[in-house]
This record gives structure tokens, C-alpha cells and sequence, in this order.
């Protein structure tokens, strides 16, 4: 089962998808402003987005009996976590929006108005919310007189490494403002409490290999850290040290907003050309794994503007 997130709508502009098949399992009405979506290792798909009272939500989506869809209000957005970490507990703090989700396993990690970073297990019986906020004290310089700007900080696409870094874009990198590009996290304690305590560091910054504009999608296979940036997509080795190595292009064309890599095949939502759904030929990647919710094969997209979530098949 393959994911695909953040399209501004459903149109898919090359002759290879005209023949598919576009249904809706959840209508724009059930879920507004869709972003990313992940699929974790026991087959459940989880989702950002807002319900009808505009609050911001990480979503399950799960099929009925009847193969109708439901969504579960799953974990709210807010700057304090949940009281003790409780799934379902009451929301501590002022609302906050989420952004960037990415999952290891069955642990999800979510970005929430950009300063607070969100750890959930989802694992039955086990399920407990973490969190903790984007600082100057857990900030670590990459270079001397460095320092940590929350509001030239919006981080945006959210991938996990197998050492369990997480690894966050910001949008908002430019060689202007903050020209931190990738943000490196590093989780260093996580007792049985509701506190994520971890570090922040720059690990690509701009003007390092080259310039930086919007820096959005990004995804992580096989030790290679792939990141959308201008109208490129970019792959940057993840060291054994966690350090990044030497940087490559992978594809330059339509300015990229995110993509997905599934199956030989690299979906991008375009910039440039909004509302399209770009399909590239088979490459160097590896399939991924399956689902339970959809049926094997499906293209699953959401859709930050018109809402919903959608699959393509052929």
C-alpha cells in the first residue's frame, strides 16, 4: 500500500492516469484540510486534518464492515500534550495546528504550529501521547554564534530515520531568514511520561550544497534523506554518524510541493502546476508494505485545500 500527500486537488494531468479510477472514501465534509498520511507497520492509516469545528487532528481512517469509511478523531492538536499522555485525555494547552507526520513502526511523529513535536504509540494497549516544543535550550548550533529562531522556524515535511532521528524541513529556510534547510532531532529521554524530551540541530542548511526555496516533502529510504526543494528533489546520504554526506539531484522539473516513493515509482504534487498529480518512471526504490484499510495498489491522496481523502487505481 502506497501513500501520496498534501495535493491541492485531485487531477491527475498525464495520459498514464486518465484510465484510473478516483474514488473519495472520506468526502471534504468528514475531513477539511487534509495533509500528510502514513500507514503504520500493522496496516492502520493515520492522517492530518480538521474536523467540522476547525479543530486540528491526527485522524484514523478505517473501513466499516459494510467497506464504508469512517474517520476517529484520534490525537488533538495542542501545545501541551494530553494530561499523564493519555490517548483521548484532555488537550493541555493553547490549540495548535499539525503539520509534518511520519511514522516508525507503529509510533507516530507529528509537527504541531511548528514548535511542538508529537510522539504517539499507537500500538493496542500501549498507546500513549508525547510531547515536547522546539527551543533555544534544547537547540544545538551547527556553527559557532548559531542560534534558534521560532518564528523563522516552520517545519513542514517530517520523516524518521531507523536510529529513530527525526528529520523536519522548514519552509520557511532561505539564505535571507533562517537558512536552516533540514532540522536533525535527536530523542533523548523517553521514560513512561507524557514529556518528549529531545535536541535540535541544524543538518543541512542553506547554501551548503545549494540554494534553498520552500523546502517541503521529504521522505527517507534505504539511509538516503530526499527532500523537495525549488523545483528539484534532492537525496543527501544519512552517515553512519548521523552527520549528512554527500548531496545528489534525483529530479528537476515542476517546482515540488511533496511526493511520495513507492513500488519503482515517484508521485509529486506540483507547485508550478497546481492541482496535478506527476507520476515518474520506475527508479531505484523499494516497494512498501501493505495495508488493511485499502486495497494493494492504491495511489492514497489528501488535499489540504478541497479536504477528503481520495485513492487512484488503475
Amino acid at each position: 500500500m502506497n501513500i501520496f500527500t498534501k495535493l491541492v486537488t485531485v487531477i491527475a494531468s498525464l495520459s498514464l492516469l486518465q484510465a484510473c479510477v478516483i474514488e473519495q472514501p472520506i468526502p471534504p465534509s468528514q475531513m477539511k484540510a487534509t495533509e500528510n498520511s502514513v500507514f503504520t507497520d500493522d496496516g492502520r492509516f493515520f492522517a492530518i486534518g480538521e474536523n467540522a469545528q476547525q479543530e486540528s487532528w491526527i485522524f484514523e481512517v478505517v473501513r466499516n464492515s459494510d467497506d464504508s469509511y469512517s474517520q476517529i478523531e484520534y490525537v488533538k492538536g495542542s501545545l501541551g500534550g494530553t494530561v499523564d499522555g493519555e490517548l483521548g485525555g484532555e488537550a493541555l494547552g493553547e490549540a495548535c495546528a499539525f503539520g509534518g507526520l511520519a511514522v516508525q513502526g507503529n509510533t507516530l511523529y507529528a509537527a504541531c504550529n511548528h514548535i511542538a513535536l508529537y510522539q504517539v504509540n499507537t500500538e493496542l494497549g500501549s498507546e500513549q501521547v508525547k510531547s515536547g516544543r522546539f527551543t533555544a535550550e534544547n537547540f544545538i548550533p551547527k556553527d559557532e554564534g548559531g542560534s534558534f529562531h521560532p518564528n523563522l522556524f516552520f517545519a513542514n515535511g517530517l520523516a524518521v530515520d531507523s536510529s529513530g532521528h527525526v528529520y523536519l524541513s522548514n519552509s520557511f529556510a532561505s539564505n535571507l531568514f533562517d537558512p536552516t534547510a533540514i532540522t536533525q532531532v535527536k530523542i533523548t529521554a523517553n521514560a513512561s511520561t507524557a514529556e518528549l524530551e529531545f535536541t535540535h540541530q541544524p543538518w543541512i542548511k542553506a547554501g551548503d550544497y545549494a540554494l534553498e526555496f520552500f523546502p517541503n516533502g521529504i521522505q527517507i529510504e534505504e539511509g538516503i534523506l530526499y527532500y523537495a526543494s525549488l523545483n528539484e528533489i534532492r537525496k543527501v546520504k544519512i552517515n553512519e554518524d548521523g552527520s549528512a554526506g554527500d548531496m545528489n539531484l534525483h529530479y528537476r522539473g515542476l517546482m515540488t510541493d511533496d511526493f511520495e516513493i513507492f513500488d519503482g515509482w515517484v508521485a509529486l504534487a506540483s507547485v508550478s502546476l497546481p492541482g496535478t498529480i506527476k507520476i515518474l518512471p520506475p527508479g531505484r526504490f523499494d516497494q512498501r508494505v501493505g495495508s488493511l484499510v485499502f486495497s494493494a495498489g492504491s495511489l492514497v491522496v489528501t488535499s489540504f485545500f478541497s479536504g477528503g481523502i481520495y485513492t487512484i487505481n488503475d
